[in-house]
């Protein structure tokens, strides 16, 4: 128990960096969202050892769930800033932003317990244009 808890406070150890698509800003949003959705199912429907352990343990400890927690946190943070400057929005993340960072990174979180890696569960395509449909009409109607 001791090894499992030294191994999930190890922040190095969770591969954050692997999770986002290089920082291209494109003028179509829904390709840019696309982009995103893609590489975030990869890095997450094939999780780490790390991300593993945390996933069968969620139930028994509650720290290892309230580390589970902090990731997630952790990749919504990541993911809703790049959604924002995807967006073309400057400074911090808007509401919109973190919420669709939210779903995207639970969906996503999600592949590894519904099949094999890299089925596809969801349109990429329907994801992305509802997604950068609702990041572009509030970007629009605040201006």
């Amino acid at each position: 128990m001791d090894l499992l808890l030294a191994v999930v406070r190890d922040r190095k150890v969770l591969g954050l960096e692997d999770l986002l698509p290089p920082p291209v800003r494109r003028t179509d949003l829904t390709e840019a969202v696309t982009e995103l959705w893609t590489q975030l199912s990869a890095a997450l429907g094939r999780p780490s050892i790390i991300r593993r352990i945390i996933f069968q343990e969620l139930a028994a400890h509650p720290e290892v769930r309230q580390r589970a927690l902090e990731l997630h946190d952790q990749i919504s943070a990541v993911v809703s800033q790049h959604l924002a400057r995807i967006s073309g929005h400057d400074g911090e993340p808007r509401p919109e932003h973190e919420a669709a960072a939210r779903l995207l990174t639970i969906a996503a979180g999600m592949v590894p317990l519904l099949g094999e890696p890299g089925q596809a569960r969801l349109d990429t395509q329907a994801v992305a244009a509802l997604i950068a449909a609702g990041l572009g009409a509030t970007g629009a109607s605040r201006g």
